[in-house]
């Protein structure tokens, strides 16, 4: 399940990073306009480091797009319960030995 999230994240930071940019924004100026750090906002395009939800919305705000514009939401739920099917059958399969 860790290689989900960190995809994920990284997809979330990559899309943030891509619509910062055509905005016309550094990393400092989305951090200033967010309440964070420049470093954060690094660590979150990277997929470093997981947004809140709450940061999430706030980041949607001050690029003047939709929150879905951020997370590639059919995607992650077609990935997550493909990832859980995997596990719950590698789990099974564990059992039987």
């Amino acid at each position: 399940m860790g290689g989900l999230c960190s995809t994920l994240d990284y997809t979330v930071g990559q899309r943030v990073k891509s619509w910062r940019l055509e905005r016309g924004y550094t990393q400092k100026d989305l951090a200033e306009k967010i309440g964070i750090t420049r470093q954060v906002v690094l660590q979150y395009e990277k997929g470093t480091r997981r947004i809140s939800i709450e940061k999430l919305y706030a980041i949607a705000e001050a690029l003047s797009v939709s929150i879905t514009d951020l997370i590639p939401i059919q995607r992650v739920s077609k990935s997550c319960l493909e990832d859980e099917r995997e596990e719950i059958l590698n789990l099974a399969r564990n059992d039987k030995n």
